[in-house]
């Protein structure tokens, strides 16, 4: 052992000793006074005062000194920021929920113990593709009839009401004059402020109706203080309901719905909106599915200033002419005429392109105009004048066939479209004389590519029609035709293009929900294609089923059958 080392060994015993004998304990920071006085942190911690006795002191060799760190765990160590490149992980998709669910959340009427109830049910449950037409006409209005009977607090069983009144059709049209999916009679759809007349049928309007329809039936809820009875009352009249109410009081009888004498029709209209109900609740039971209808709005209404086409108001909403006549079949012309900001309903999806295509000025939007007819002129050289043929000129304008329109009267006609910068003249307080508020169906039509080598006259004849209503129905102010133009040509007598029911094909007679019959008397002035176009049914099947020869004509009041399974 070297003398260095034996030194320090002296020195570390030396201190060991001394700090065992002579070491006195004070708490760190502790003053003279006792304990109780000391923080409680401080009163934690206690170090030895040490009398260390002095030692010779001797330098080290600096070459054999090694520096030790003092031992610090990993987990102790702070460790810098990884900066890493991370893509940003995308949104989960919104999940849009059902609107079934939506609507049984809702549902608050009690169960209505009548044995129709279970009839209604089983004539649902046995006709699933009747109850999946219904379901598919229904997206299109149910959502936004669940908003508004969600506003008002009443029960979501009247969002199914149109349902049981006209599954859900929005050219429903009785033989008592009722029109819509909520069937408004003219005087009730009048006195709850529906709109009237040769343009537009508010008792057809989706927002206007609705409307009506829930204002009209919290009116007859206030007065029953019963919701089976404000719905009774929806179907045969408040006035009928009060006096069988005031009979059964009369005599001590209940008065409540099944206690009431009321009519058969009314008698089965509570029960099947019962029956509609339950289905919705629990249709596993009745083995139904009910198809998923998102809970989103189906549609945004606008509204312009502008006069536009009907035709062309759904190429701006990039939808077919039928869907936009599905989503506004209020409108009973070609032609929307302005007048005070009328809405038009478009597909919320295609809602902002409507509006653009609206808003360029460049766009044409008129190809009909009002045209004053000149005392003693025919009115089939005015149609022939205007590329059209008199019958379909007096279906637009909603005339008669065997009427004669006199001279001063003023009808719709075709024209070349025409943009913004030049509006058509459309006069939307004129009513033609002696025309009718039905609504505008769009004329069948093809779209025909035009071939190299081919003029307008050769496809007018081809076709059978005249060069004039070619350039009329295709907004061609010269007669110049294009390879690779698409060109609209209208269903006329001579183009067989109208779908028809094949010879071999028998008109089902079954009693089945699919093929209910309706009974129409026919009205003066009622043609069969009038007829056909107000029930949405194929012509050639209605002559069919009532054996109607084609020469043979109508006669005002007698009967037509129209089953609901022809349609066209």
């Amino acid at each position: 052992m070297t003398k260095l080392n034996q030194a320090l060994l002296a020195i570390c015993f030396s201190s060991v000793f001394s700090v065992s004998s002579h070491a006195q304990y004070r708490p760190i920071g502790a003053s003279q006074g006792s304990a109780e006085n000391t923080p409680i942190e401080a009163q934690q911690e206690w170090l030895p005062e040490v009398h260390t006795p002095q030692a010779e002191v001797v330098e080290p060799d600096p070459s054999n000194i090694v520096i030790q760190q003092p031992y610090v765990p990993p987990e102790a160590i702070p460790q810098a920021p990884v900066v890493t490149q991370e893509t940003p992980a995308a949104a989960p998709p919104v999940e849009i929920g059902d609107l079934w669910d939506r609507i049984r959340k809702g549902l608050a009427l009690s169960d209505l113990r009548n044995p129709r109830v279970a009839s209604h049910e089983a004539a649902f449950a046995s006709e699933p593709v009747y109850l999946a037409r219904i379901v598919e006409r229904s997206r299109r209005y149910l959502h936004h009839i669940v908003e508004e009977v969600e506003k008002r607090g009443m029960p979501m069983e009247i969002a199914l009401l149109p349902i049981v009144e006209s599954a859900f059709n929005p050219k429903a049209y009785s033989s008592a004059r009722a029109s819509g999916i909520w069937q408004f009679m003219p005087g009730t759809g009048k006195h709850y402020g529906l709109q009237q007349n040769w343009w537009h049928d508010e008792r057809r309007d989706v927002h206007a109706a609705t409307n009506a329809a829930l204002d009209y039936l919290e009116s007859l809820h206030r007065r029953f203080g019963d919701w089976e009875l404000a719905l009774a009352s929806y179907n045969s009249g408040e006035g009928r309901v009060g006096r069988a109410i005031a009979y059964n009081r009369a005599r001590g009888l209940p008065t409540d719905f099944s206690s009431l004498q009321l009519p058969t029709e009314t008698r089965n209209y509570v029960p099947k909106l019962i029956a509609v109900r339950n289905i919705v609740r629990a249709p596993e039971r009745f083995g139904l599915t009910l198809a998923y209808i998102p809970d989103k709005p189906y549609f945004i209404a606008v509204s312009t200033d502008k006069h536009i086409d009907l035709k062309r108001a759904a190429e701006f909403a990039e939808i077919p002419v039928d869907e936009f006549l599905a989503l506004n079949p209020a409108f009973n012309r070609p032609v929307i005429a302005a007048k005070e900001s009328r809405s038009i309903l478009v597909p919320a999806e295609t809602a902002d392109i409507f509006l653009a295509k609206l808003g360029n000025p460049d766009q044409p939007l008129v190809s009909w105009r009002s045209q004053k007819l000149s005392r003693g002129e025919a009115f089939e050289k005015v149609a022939d004048r205007f590329g059209i043929s008199s019958s379909e000129l007096k279906q637009v304008n909603g005339i008669p066939s065997h009427k004669k329109i006199a001279g001063g009267g003023m009808v719709l006609v075709p024209v070349a479209m025409t943009s913004q910068q030049q509006p058509a003249h459309i006069d939307h307080e004129a009513t033609p004389e002696s025309s009718v508020a039905s609504p505008y169906v769009a004329p069948p039509s093809i779209s025909h590519t035009v071939k190299r080598g081919e003029t307008l006259s050769k496809i007018a004849q081809r076709y059978g029609v005249s060069s004039r209503a070619l350039r009329a129905w295709n907004g061609l102010r010269k007669g110049r035709v294009l390879a690779g133009q698409q060109l609209t040509i209208r269903t006329r007598s001579s183009v067989r293009v109208a779908q028809a029911v094949p010879r071999t094909q028998k008109v089902s007679t079954s009693k089945s929900a699919d093929a209910r019959i309706i009974s129409y008397r026919v009205q003066r002035g009622d043609t069969l294609y009038s007829i056909a176009r107000r029930f949405d049914v194929d012509m050639v099947a209605l002559k069919r089923w009532n054996n109607i020869s084609g020469k043979r004509g109508l006669q005002s009041g007698t009967r037509v059958t129209i089953p609901s399974n022809l349609k066209s």
